[in-house]
């Protein structure tokens, strides 16, 4: 599977299970570059993450987002974005 192909397979599920997808997260020690991740509650990132990471392969990071919610990112998946001219 190509890498924009999986990336909209892991949006789906995870909006499916109530998760806030994201294309833009700079974690830890990344320095700007940016990833897709997805936020929520502890247990349900959990689970998806090792799921993903069992069927893919991809490492995984996480980061707490504060009071109960927590960040799953993956720093190898990238969006390629074009940026906006002035």
């Amino acid at each position: 599977m190509n890498k924009n192909k999986l990336i909209a397979k892991i949006k789906r599920i995870a909006e499916n299970r109530g998760l806030s997808f994201r294309d833009d997260y700079s974690g830890r020690f990344m320095f700007g570059a940016e990833c897709i991740g997805f936020a929520g509650e502890n247990t349900e990132c959990a689970a998806l993450a090792c799921l993903i990471r069992r069927k893919t392969g991809e490492d995984f990071r996480y980061d707490n987002m504060g009071k109960s919610d927590m960040i799953y990112y993956f720093p190898s998946l990238s969006i390629t974005k074009v940026k906006k001219q002035k």
